[in-house]
């Protein structure tokens, strides 16, 4: 429940709606409705102006030493260079990837970054349940490298743990990492506040939030 006086915590879909729009930040309604196999207009589109950022200049490739620094800065957090070599090179046998061939990547990624999160579920699930307690999470969370923030897990959970139950099953898991990850651990209402910073800011300067140049 909420503080005392205070109003309950949105949960479910009232919590996605609260959440779902916020400038310059991918929608979450889409990023929680996207299948693992497959990789949507708008993930594609921040995929692409990622990739313009890390790409070789003056080229239209990345350097496959590059792969890991953009697949972290696109908000991956399982990223064993062994890992990522692997799957590099089922790819391409060379030293550089075009967009084309880094979408197929991507792809390959997602499905295996999902493996190593089950593992690492598979860790904190002590009894075996096929669920953890979400007193868990903070721990589970600097496992992976993540910062711990109280607000930030309050609602997440508010929207992945609809029942309130205080577990999460490993596709709930899942979705609470979309979220989390979706604004860098800021919540929605901190990082509408940095929007109206940013537009501030930037107004004096002629720039839109989200709209920084990628060269």
């Amino acid at each position: 429940g909420g503080a005392a006086g205070g109003r309950p915590p949105a949960r479910g879909s009232d919590a996605l709606r609260t959440a779902a729009k916020i400038p310059g930040i991918p929608d979450l309604q889409n990023i929680l409705a996207q299948q693992d196999d497959e990789l949507s207009e708008e993930a594609v589109s921040r995929i692409r102006n990622a990739f313009k950022r890390f790409k070789v200049p003056d080229t239209n490739d990345l350097h496959v030493d590059d792969v890991g620094g953009l697949l972290a800065y696109l908000g991956h957090v399982m990223l064993a260079e062994e890992g990522i070599r692997s799957i590099v090179k089922e790819v391409t046998t060379y030293d550089y990837l075009d967009f084309d061939e880094f979408l197929s990547m991507m792809e390959k990624f997602i499905a295996y970054e999902k493996d190593q999160f089950q593992i690492v579920f598979r860790d904190f699930d002590d009894d075996g349940s096929g669920s953890i307690d979400i007193s868990e999470l903070k721990p589970l969370l600097a496992h992976l490298r993540l910062i711990p923030l109280r607000a930030m897990i309050n609602e997440a959970l508010s929207i992945v743990d609809a029942d309130g139950n205080g577990e999460l099953d490993f596709e709930e898991f899942v979705s609470f990492l979309k979220v989390y990850r979706r604004a860098e651990g800021f919540t929605t209402a901190e990082a509408l506040e940095l929007h109206g910073i940013f537009d501030a800011f930037s107004a004096q300067g002629g720039g839109a939030f989200g709209e920084l140049p990628a060269d």
